[in-house]
């Protein structure tokens, strides 16, 4: 029993870390405005975090002072999506 515990805590930051190298691998294919917003919100994605309000949270003050356009953030905001739910 003991030998199934450690197998499975050992396997599980392995896998941790795959979605990470995954999601990143993703974001390093995003234009410059989704890799600024996909890093702007990364370190807050988490299981079961709402994304409209993680990227109202964090993206919407870039494009208030003028870091990001609008309409640049809503063209990006599907694609940078896509790569944090591979976190």
């Amino acid at each position: 029993m003991k030998r199934i515990i450690l197998a499975t805590l050992l396997l599980v930051p392995g896998s941790a870390f795959a979605g990470q190298t995954e999601a990143d691998a993703c974001a390093a294919s995003l234009s410059a405005t989704g890799q600024k917003m996909y890093h702007a919100t990364a370190p807050y994605m988490a299981p079961g975090t709402n994304m409209k309000d993680l990227f109202r949270i964090h993206v919407r003050p870039m494009v208030q002072d003028g870091t990001l356009t609008r309409s640049d953030a809503r063209a990006n905001a599907p694609a940078v999506a896509e790569c944090l739910r591979k976190l």
